[in-house]
């Protein structure tokens, strides 16, 4: 949204890119609404109060829910759930970029051998990680056996290494066993190869023993891979992998915690400074845990921040454009009845994935710079993996 806020924002965008967000936004003619809880049950206390929340609606009742998630006040058997960096079924969950970094450094510390790997940045706009494209490449990170990451480019969505897949490094390989060499003015940089346990990942074993493939069939080898700025004309050189212990509540989004998934846990970090800065993020975050019992708060939720949540004037426009959006799409819903008959999440995220392939279709026969048209295959790579997992349709052809 920075800085020119966000896209329903009155005030006229003050960069090109906001310019250009605010035209896309404003070119959308179809609105859906999606009211059926996929992550909660509908009846439990957590999604009551998560509605309250969302509403900026905290009574006394809200605050005492959540303070009962204090990891101070939670039952004793569940306590040790909560404690400590060294459960790789256990998230970190915070506001800001700092409280990330600082976990993060933390929880490398508590490793044994470290091996600390730092990018090739040839150009000027290399050094800088304001480029977007160059994310993809952190300059430096500290992997270790054991260690939680996070791959931060899209490497095969079909097969579920997309950019956000959590895994745990099972090995660290230095070619030619020289051990890792670092980017230097007399040598050529080596650098180690992880092997990385990925449990979405859903493509053919890589391993050549058959039996060691049928034991360990999500073990994928990440390499360096090279990335370009946004004007193609410097380079970035490093493995597409970041500390995976602790993230921002932005970045976790999409994320479900809970029985059966790869993160159990969550511990959240919440402030409530962050909702000052980000409306609405002490929703977000407590809302990605599938049931109460998957979620510990750092700190107590007081009273005077308890009033923050929800509230101020950006978390008021949110509502007002939802309400909006809300409103246009029970209209179009009652004339326009063909395009989705089934009601459910399942048929209007297949509805979803398949406009989407065809409005890429469209763009890709279009032609474009080769740059564009690598992001748009991934975009209809998701797509697929999206479809896959849903299953066949019941309203075959009619999508």
């Amino acid at each position: 949204c920075e800085p020119d806020g966000v896209l329903y924002d009155r005030r006229p965008p003050r960069t090109v890119s906001g310019q250009h967000g605010l035209a896309a936004y404003q070119s959308l003619t179809s609105y859906y609404e999606l009211n059926e809880p996929i992550r909660q049950d509908a009846t439990s206390a957590l999604y009551t109060e998560l509605r309250n929340a969302r509403h900026g609606v905290v009574t006394p009742s809200s605050v005492a829910f959540w303070n009962s998630r204090h990891k101070l006040h939670l039952p004793v058997s569940q306590r040790p759930s909560f404690t400590g960096l060294g459960d790789d079924r256990l998230l970190q969950l915070v506001c800001f970029d700092k409280q990330r970094a600082e976990i993060n450094a933390e929880y490398v510390a508590s490793l044994q051998s470290v091996c600390r790997v730092t990018a090739v940045c040839s150009g000027p706009h290399a050094r800088n990680d304001k480029d977007g494209r160059l994310k993809a490449v952190p300059r430096m990170a500290a992997y270790a056996v054991g260690g939680m990451v996070k791959l931060t480019d899209n490497l095969c969505p079909e097969f579920g290494l997309a950019n956000g897949s959590r895994g745990v490094v099972r090995d660290i390989i230095y070619p030619g066993g020289v051990g890792y060499v670092p980017p230097s003015s007399d040598t050529d940089p080596v650098f180690p190869m992880l092997i990385v346990e990925f449990p979405k990942y859903r493509g053919p074993p890589l391993l050549e023993d058959t039996t060691s493939a049928t034991a360990h069939p999500h073990l994928v080898p990440i390499v360096p891979t090279t990335v370009r700025c946004e004007r193609g004309c410097c380079t970035r050189v490093g493995l597409p992998l970041v500390c995976g212990k602790a993230d921002t509540v932005h970045s976790a989004q999409g994320i479900s915690i809970g029985p059966g998934k790869q993160l159990e846990r969550c511990v959240f970090r919440y402030t409530p400074e962050a909702e000052r800065f980000f409306p609405g993020i002490f929703y977000v975050g407590c809302s990605r845990v599938m049931d109460i019992e998957c979620l510990a708060m750092d700190q107590p939720v007081t009273r005077s921040g308890a009033v923050k949540v929800g509230c101020g004037d950006r978390a008021q426009a949110s509502r007002d454009e939802m309400g909006r959006i809300a409103g246009v799409a029970a209209t179009q819903r009652e004339s326009k009845q063909r395009d989705c008959p089934e009601r459910t999440f399942e048929a209007g995220l297949r509805w979803f994935c398949v406009a989407v392939k065809a409005n890429v279709a469209q763009q890709m026969n279009g032609g474009g710079m080769m740059q564009d048209q690598d992001q748009l295959r991934d975009v209809v790579a998701v797509c697929d993996q999206w479809l896959a997992g849903l299953g066949p349709s019941s309203m075959g052809a009619s999508l």
